[in-house]
């Protein structure tokens, strides 16, 4: 992978029928500050061995031929002053990516899944480029959203409530603490 300014641009095709509004994906989008938490949570799902592994107990599972294995390098991160600004760059990211094409039954044609994830876990990618490509078939879709989708989303928002949790038992009301000076 190159480290070049533009490299950020990932260029994923949109499979859903229902994200073909920009403003629809847009309100759906989730803060970056639950983008990290959230890698956790899916990294877990998606690749953990034996009979939790969501990729790992896929059964039947269609053929899987690499197209890019999994590989690693960095990305420019770059932002924008008050979102509307000149954009700069923050620093680098290092993400593993991967593409695969899955072929044969249970599928009613051949699909392409690419996937793009922070860090340098290969396993993941190569799962998520997998289920990305499931996601292209209408005969699996609904079997990926129940049985991957949804329980990514929920660990997620779990983990974000254990922080939220957290957090709000470290706030200090500062109107009920006792003035010693009055």
């Amino acid at each position: 992978m190159r480290s070049d300014p533009h490299s950020h641009r990932f260029h994923t095709p949109r499979r859903t029928d229902d994200c073909d509004d920009r403003s629809q994906r847009r309100g759906r989008r989730r803060p970056s500050r639950h983008r990290a938490t959230e890698l956790d949570a899916h990294a877990r799902i998606l690749t953990r061995r034996g009979r939790r592994g969501a990729w790992h107990q896929w059964e039947p599972k269609p053929a899987v031929q690499e197209i890019r294995s999994p590989e690693t390098g960095l990305v420019m991160l770059r932002a924008r002053i008050d979102s509307v600004g000149d954009r700069f760059n923050v620093g680098e990211a290092t993400v593993t990516r991967a593409t695969v094409r899955l072929h044969g039954a249970p599928l009613s044609a051949d699909a392409v899944g690419s996937a793009y994830i922070l860090g340098t876990n290969r396993d993941h990618a190569h799962a998520a480029a997998c289920f990305d490509a499931l996601l292209c078939d209408d005969t699996e879709r609904a079997r990926v959203l129940a049985e991957v989708v949804e329980p990514m989303r929920k660990a997620a928002d779990d983990l974000d409530t254990a922080r939220r949790a957290e957090a709000r038992s470290t706030l200090v009301d500062f109107f009920n603490v006792s003035r010693e000076h009055e």
